[in-house]
């Protein structure tokens, strides 16, 4: 019996260092950020744009190239608005990006703005979509027009896999890029602290252990 036990200890022991062994090893061969849905949301105003609907007519907005995923081939990144959508919100309602790999992404998002003003350069010349770079990635992020009292849709797309993807849509009203090695970006997820006397509720958008999380940043007034 106390032989039967032991085998049992061991054989248990032996899957669980090879379980943890496998998932050690999924991740550290994983290219690009670990996608997190769980600040991915509004999915219906991000649908994939077809382009064989003849009741959109695209105009080119603005047109880059800059290498996006970072394997040294330049990789094109277009904003389109749709012709008799003049008086609709917003600077352009299409954004397509075709990396050098042939992997794309074209996504129709009604209600993008043109960006606010930053401190931080922008990798490209253009005030309605910014490209920043960090922990040598390079991310996209526009941002939304704001309805009501909520702050405006803030949507990030990434390019670390060689695949381009949106890794983060929420209502978020950016207050600083680039705060920190770890903190992509800071803002509010509502107008509270921003246009009263409350006390702001900071978050801070940071990337960590290869993931992606939204985290409340204490306040000093807080402490």
């Amino acid at each position: 019996m106390k032989l039967a036990v032991t085998k049992t200890v061991i054989l248990l022991s032996l899957y669980l260092f090879i379980s943890q062994y496998s998932f050690a090893q999924v991740h550290a061969g994983q290219k690009g950020l670990i996608l997190n849905r769980e600040l991915i949301s509004n999915e219906e105003a991000h649908e994939n744009f077809n382009e064989n609907d003849t009741e959109l007519r695209s105009i080119l907005v603005e047109s880059h190239s800059y290498d996006l995923d970072s394997d040294g081939k330049l990789d094109q990144l277009e904003l389109f608005k749709f012709h008799g959508y003049e008086n609709e919100p917003g600077d352009y309602h299409r954004i397509k990006v075709t990396l050098s790999n042939g992997a794309q992404l074209d996504e129709h998002i009604l209600g993008i703005r043109k960006s606010s003003s930053s401190s931080k350069p922008n990798e490209i010349r253009s005030d309605l979509i910014t490209l920043i770079k960090h922990q040598n990635s390079i991310f996209a992020i526009v941002y939304g027009y704001p309805f009501a009292s909520e702050p405006p849709e803030l949507t990030i797309f990434d390019f670390s896999t060689g695949s381009p993807r949106r890794i983060f849509s929420q209502n978020l009203k950016v207050q600083e890029l680039l705060k920190n090695d770890q903190v992509l970006l800071t803002g509010f997820k509502d107008y509270r602290g921003v246009r009263s006397s409350e006390s702001p509720k900071l978050y801070g958008l940071t990337i960590n252990e290869n993931k992606l999380s939204l985290q409340l940043i204490i306040q000093n007034d807080q402490k």
